[in-house]
């Protein structure tokens, strides 16, 4: 009997831990949202600067992916060349 009650325990403190950490995590992005934020067309930025350094952004974003893409393509073939199958 005295196992269970130590199980229930135990699950409730980890139950508790887990709200606690969800916690700290949902603070740390909302400021981080709420300081990115503050530099934008509401602080008085230019809007065309701001959709100009977006484009640029997911440009840049897509670029890296795809030399990602083309490395792995480029192991691939490497790795094929080795096989002798």
């Amino acid at each position: 009997m005295k196992k269970i009650v130590k199980k229930d325990n135990l699950e409730r403190r980890a139950g508790r831990l887990c709200v606690r950490c969800i916690s700290v995590i949902l603070c740390f992005a909302l400021t981080i949202l709420t300081a990115s934020a503050a530099g934008g067309a509401a602080a008085g930025g230019d809007p065309l600067t701001v959709v100009n350094n977006l484009s640029d952004f997911i440009f840049a974003l897509i670029r890296a992916v795809g030399i990602i893409l083309l490395g792995f393509g480029v192991l691939q073939i490497g790795l094929s060349l080795k096989s002798h199958d």
